[in-house]
């Protein structure tokens, strides 16, 4: 599949497969308590089990990922730790850069309207994907995974 045709439709989703948090003491702490499914390690998580995506449908983007790095400031008390959005991309941005494609964005948490993530994606020939995920209020994530592009019929 071309990538530019991927990224030339408006409806396409990303599933992550691996996440590369920042090392910090919460993933050493994670990685000893057996929390992670197997082949991870501090550095590098896999994301088997996780609903982890990130899907675009017209002017509208969806996000679901876990975090599992370090908060700096922000509600503490949140009952969903992970990076959750959907809405309409401020800054959006989109080139073509030898063999692969980058898309920039930033939006704001569905949740917390106070703490906002700025969105790299590079979408290599083969439809791999890398992302990474700065955010006002934590540690930077970076994940991995794979674009498709979803049916228009299917309605989600």
């Amino acid at each position: 599949m071309v990538v530019s045709r991927l990224l030339s439709q408006p409806n396409y989703k990303i599933e992550l497969t691996q996440a590369f948090p920042q090392s910090g003491e919460f993933s050493r702490m994670a990685l000893k308590l057996n929390l992670f499914q197997g082949g991870s390690s501090a550095s590098s998580i896999n994301l088997s089990g996780y609903s982890a995506f990130i899907r675009v449908k017209n002017d509208t983007v969806i996000g679901r990922l876990p975090f599992f790095g370090e908060r700096y400031s922000g509600n503490s008390n949140r009952p969903n730790n992970g990076i959750r959005f959907k809405g309409v991309p401020k800054k959006y941005s989109q080139s073509r850069i030898d063999n692969h494609y980058e898309c920039q964005f930033t939006i704001r948490d569905q949740d917390y309207s106070t703490e906002f993530y700025e969105l790299s994606i590079t979408v290599y020939g083969n439809s791999k994907t890398t992302v990474s995920v700065t955010s006002s209020q934590r540690s930077t994530m970076r994940y991995t995974g794979i674009m498709t592009i979803k049916d228009q019929r299917e309605g989600k």
